[in-house]
């Protein structure tokens, strides 16, 4: 390595992600993307993960250092011993900035962050965020210990502020973005809209409608399937509604299409690798989502 590239990978921040665990989610992605680009920047020895809860499905990925607190529900659903596991972790692997993903997260990095002397930001990655008064509550601890509240939309940087949950001089808005590089149209989509369009089941004369998301409450598949089974008794046109990602609701959702007769129009893929190439097969992306980081 040129000792000039050394000398500057060593002035970069060894930097911890935490949150709950590496389950398949937008969440955990960004945290992945994170640790990717920052490896790039800085080296992999100036990233490290720790896990609150549970390693998680995505877990398996890491090419850093990692570690995993597996929290225990203690009094007020509070486990000290966690905050203790985290203080050495950031001890052994000294670690200049945590970084922590939603309200969980915030409060045992925060906590670690007066302990140790760490600088702590907190990111804040949806509107549920603000909702709930035990929530509120925390995120008013949260806005003590942290040094900055980063929020992924000005909407929900404008709540935490009006609601006196977080001081306006700590909160960032960072927005989401896309990697083009990954995310653009096809070089040749006839291609690639026949590779999907040739698994059993489909033909070149299907409607694809798409959406991709973790299947849980908030993101409301279910409305979506409904609304799919009106709009087939109605069209003249073969529709086949594709649902990329999994999670809790996957056994209600698979009821809600058998009471709906629509078995041979909906489709679960589950988590996929190549979103962007199912992107570009689909003829209309849909989403149903009751609330999103973004407006």
């Amino acid at each position: 390595m040129n000792p000039s590239s050394k000398v500057l990978k060593e002035s970069f921040p060894v930097v911890c992600q935490v949150l709950p665990a590496l389950e398949p989610g937008g969440m955990e992605q960004v945290a992945l993307e994170l640790v990717r680009y920052r490896c790039d920047v800085a080296g992999p020895e100036r990233n490290v993960v720790f896990c609150t809860d549970s390693p998680g499905a995505w877990y398996h990925r890491l090419t850093v250092p990692a570690a995993c607190g597996y929290r225990r529900i203690g009094a007020w659903g509070f486990d000290v011993r966690l905050v203790m596991r985290l203080v050495r972790f950031i001890r052994v692997n000294r670690v200049d900035v945590l970084h922590a993903h939603n309200a969980r997260a915030g409060l045992y990095a925060g906590l670690a962050g007066r302990i140790t002397g760490c600088r702590v930001v907190v990111t804040f990655h949806g509107e549920g965020v603000v909702s709930g008064h035990p929530t509120r509550f925390l995120l008013r601890i949260i806005s003590r210990l942290a040094d900055r509240v980063a929020v992924v939309s000005h909407r929900v940087g404008k709540r935490l502020e009006a609601q006196g949950l977080v001081p306006a001089g700590k909160i960032r808005v960072v927005l989401n973005g896309v990697d083009t590089r990954v995310f653009r149209p096809a070089d040749n989509p006839v291609a690639i809209r026949a590779a999907v369009r040739s698994e059993p089941g489909f033909t070149a004369e299907h409607l694809l409608l798409g959406t991709a998301g973790r299947l849980s409450p908030e993101k409301d598949q279910a409305m979506l399937i409904r609304a799919v089974g009106r709009m087939v008794r109605v069209v003249d046109v073969t529709v086949c509604l594709m649902i990329a990602g999994e999670g809790s609701c996957r056994a209600l959702l698979e009821q809600v299409v058998g009471s709906e007769g629509l078995g041979l129009v909906v489709r679960f893929c589950g988590q996929r690798d190549d979103m962007a190439d199912w992107y570009r097969a689909l003829d209309g992306f849909v989403m149903t989502s009751r609330t999103e980081g973004l407006p």
